[in-house]
């Protein structure tokens, strides 16, 4: 009888973690299903002073099995900054960027901060990062 509740406690727990796996995936993963075929996405370093910033540029394929073709006019250039904590390696932050380029038909620039993700530096040198966004 004494291993009644804890069947309970974790048949509650397990329904929990389900739920809980459900909201993150909709809210965080919302972007997933994106068919980002229609992208090119290219890795770039960024040099500012004295390091240079991991960074990837994605913008809209020109044509049908065409993998790079100049368009007729410029496109509009976007500059993500992601938040603290995070990187473009992510799989969340490298969806929002392609949604954003499919979305408004731009190129999009999003890099890492100095000390984020692969670039180098210190995370907490405020007046650099401040520099390095200019």
């Amino acid at each position: 009888m004494a291993a009644v509740p804890w069947i309970v406690v974790a048949a509650l727990a397990a329904l929990l973690v389900v739920s809980v796996d459900r909201f993150f995936r909709k809210k965080y993963l919302y972007f997933a299903r994106i068919d980002k075929s229609g992208l090119v996405i290219e890795p770039l370093s960024v040099p500012v002073g004295d390091i240079s910033l991991n960074a990837i540029v994605v913008r809209p394929r020109a044509g049908e099995g065409v993998e790079c073709v100049s368009p007729r006019e410029p496109f509009p250039l976007v500059i993500v900054e992601h938040s603290w904590g995070t990187s473009i390696d992510s799989p969340y932050i490298r969806q929002y960027v392609a949604s954003i380029a499919l979305g408004l038909s731009c190129v999009v620039l999003a890099c890492d901060l100095r000390g984020h993700g692969r670039s180098p530096g210190d995370r907490t040198d405020f007046k650099r990062g401040r520099d390095d966004l200019k």
